[in-house]
């Protein structure tokens, strides 16, 4: 017998990201985008194998400024013996922005130092500054970048590859 399901948690993605970007154009807190939901209609056996593999797609390929979008999403559901029976969600509404950019000090955190028998004189990063890109949103709050090196695991004269974590006014 043919039964419905909901599912309320479908992923949604964006395909044209790229063109997007080239347009200095990006989503805002793309994250924070609520998931699809819908309702799918089949025989148990077959909704069961295709529970995991359905997503909404929205093409952000027309998009050329920054505004709010409200886009009908397509489906793609691997089965064709899988029918949507109600949409729930009739569209994903997003904001884009222009994309800025920000350059911003970068710092190293020394931790364990006195785990290690070397005088620790001053770690150097790299690169003293950093340009980082974004949504205004995204990155006004940055104040600076932090290096954190783990003094335990080094010894003299080496280079470190480091998480960088971005600190907040």
């Amino acid at each position: 017998p043919m039964i419905d399901i909901r599912l309320k948690t479908v992923p949604v993605n964006f395909s044209g990201e790229s063109i997007l970007i080239d347009n200095n154009l990006m989503i805002v807190n793309k994250k924070s985008i609520p998931k699809a939901e819908i309702v799918i209609r089949g025989k148990r056996r077959d909704l069961i194998n295709v529970l995991g593999n359905i997503s909404a797609n929205v093409d952000l390929s027309s998009i050329t400024k920054k505004g709010t979008y409200k886009i009908t999403p397509t489906f793609d559901i691997s089965s064709s013996t899988i029918n949507i029976s109600k949409r729930e969600t009739d569209y994903i509404e997003f904001e884009v922005d222009e994309i800025i950019s920000k350059t911003i000090d970068v710092k190293v955190s020394l931790e364990n130092a006195e785990n290690n028998d070397l005088y620790i004189i001053d770690p150097v990063p790299e690169a003293s500054k950093i340009e980082v890109k974004g949504t205004y949103d995204d990155i006004s709050q940055i104040k600076c970048a932090v290096l954190t090196l783990d003094a335990g695991s080094i010894n003299e004269n080496c280079i470190k590859d480091c998480d960088i974590v971005f600190v907040d006014r």
